[in-house]
C-alpha cells in the first residue's frame, strides 16, 4: 500500500470516526462544540497573524535602525572629509609659510651680513683713523721735544691725512659705486653688451685663407689673379706650336 492511500484511508477513517461522534451528541453540544472549535480556530489565526506581525514589525524596526546608521556612517564620513580637507589646507598654509619664512630668513641673513660686513669696513677705516691720528701725536710730541723739524712734522701730518683720506674715498666709492648691493662679497657689473656682428668681405681670390660665408660663385676671369690655378702648375698650360701635332708647321 503507497503512502497516499495509507493518507486517503486515515482521512477516511477521522472523517468517519467525526460523523460517529458527532452523531452521539445532541443538538446542544454540538452548538458548544463547533462554537468552541471556531474560537480555538480564531485564536489560533489572530495568534499567528499577531506573531507575524510582530516578526514584521521587528524586521521593519531593524530596518530602520540600519537606514539611521548608515546615515550616522554618511554623516561621520563627510565629518571627517571635511576635518581631513582642513587639515589639508593647514598644511599647505604651513608649507607656505615656511617657504616665505625661509625666503625672509634668507633676505634677513644676507642684510645681516651686508650689515656686520659694512661694520667691519667702517671699523677698518677707524682703526686706520685711530692709527694715523696716533702717529700724528707722536710726531707732535717728537717736535715739541725738539727731536723733529716742524717741516718733517707738516709732510708726515700732510702724508697721513692724505693716506687716511685715500682709504676713506677709496673703501666709500668701492662699497657704493662697485661692490654689489645685496651680496657683499660679490661686484656689480654692468649691462653685457652684445659683440658685433661680423661682416664677411667679398669674395676675393681663390686660396684666399679669409674664411667666408658660403655664397653663390662667379666665374673667375682667366689670369685675374697673381696666385691662380694655372700660374701654380695645377692645370697644364697650352703647348707651343709644332709640339705634339699641335699648331701649324
Amino acid at each position: 500500500m503507497s503512502l497516499s492511500e495509507k493518507i486517503s484511508t486515515a482521512s477516511q477513517a477521522a472523517d468517519i470516526e467525526m460523523s460517529e461522534f458527532l452523531k452521539n451528541m445532541s443538538e446542544s453540544e454540538r452548538s458548544t462544540y463547533a462554537g468552541q472549535n471556531m474560537t480555538d480556530a480564531i485564536n489560533r489565526v489572530k495568534a499567528a497573524k499577531s506573531d507575524r506581525f510582530q516578526y514584521l514589525s521587528e524586521d521593519l524596526t531593524g530596518a530602520d535602525n540600519n537606514i539611521t546608521s548608515t546615515a550616522y556612517y554618511i554623516t561621520r564620513t563627510q565629518d571627517l572629509t571635511e576635518l581631513a580637507t582642513d587639515v589639508d589646507e593647514v598644511a599647505a598654509k604651513q608649507v607656505s609659510t615656511s617657504v616665505i619664512n625661509t625666503d625672509l630668513i634668507k633676505r634677513q641673513k644676507e642684510i645681516n651680513e651686508w650689515a656686520n660686513s659694512n661694520k667691519l669696513d667702517t671699523l677698518f677705516f677707524l682703526q686706520v683713523l685711530f692709527l694715523t691720528l696716533t702717529f700724528i701725536s707722536s710726531m707732535v710730541f717728537l717736535n715739541s721735544r725738539g727731536l723733529i723739524s716742524s717741516y718733517l712734522l707738516n709732510l708726515f701730518i700732510v702724508l697721513s691725512s692724505a693716506f687716511a683720506v685715500f682709504i676713506l674715498i677709496t673703501r666709500a666709492r668701492y662699497t657704493s659705486v662697485l661692490r654689489d648691493g645685496r651680496y657683499w662679497n660679490k661686484l656689480r657689473f654692468g649691462q653685457a653688451m652684445n659683440p658685433p656682428k661680423f661682416k664677411a668681405p667679398p669674395p676675393s681670390c681663390p686660396g684666399d685663407p679669409i674664411i667666408r660665408e658660403p655664397a653663390e660663385e662667379t666665374p673667375t676671369p682667366p689670369n685675374s689673379c697673381n696666385n691662380n690655378l694655372e700660374s701654380l702648375g695645377d692645370l697644364p698650360a697650352p703647348l707651343a706650336a709644332g709640339w705634339g701635332g699641335t699648331g701649324s708647321n
